[in-house]
């Protein structure tokens, strides 16, 4: 259920754009479906995962990776990989952190700072007059 509200995101544009619709349908899930959500990645220690639960993880942060592709070139996919794995944390911990009454500020708000601090310091960043990935 979460794959799908997040599949119906329109891509496309900018990064930046894309990233806030995937971070702030996954906050809206999680907040209409506090219990769902919770369950996606509620993992205890010491327990073994489902077969079937790895590979639908993996579609969830492919579908950041998808959004990040912009600003990797083809022989860094482990670094978007580890870039959209980071984002879906963030995304993950600010919306664990609202539901738990304990941001200063909605987790909306954060998020659209947090993409914009990341595109900031990425290598494709136009203000830091470098090179994107894909050039190099």
């Amino acid at each position: 259920e979460l794959y799908d509200a997040l599949t119906h995101v329109p891509r496309g544009g900018d990064v930046g754009g894309c990233l806030s619709k995937l971070a702030r349908a996954y906050i809206a899930f999680g907040r209409k479906h506090p219990r769902r959500w919770s369950l996606v990645f509620e993992h205890r220690t010491g327990e073994s995962e489902p077969e079937w639960y790895p590979p639908k993880v993996a579609r969830l942060f492919a579908l950041v990776e998808e959004a990040l592709a912009p600003l990797y070139g083809p022989s860094q996919a482990t670094e978007r990989s580890n870039a959209a794995r980071m984002l879906w944390a963030s995304f993950h911990g600010m919306c664990a952190l609202e539901a738990k009454g304990a941001l200063a500020m909605s987790a909306t708000t954060l998020v659209d700072l947090l993409i914009e601090h990341f595109l900031g310091s990425t290598p494709a960043s136009p203000s830091k007059g470098r090179r994107t990935p894909a050039s190099h």
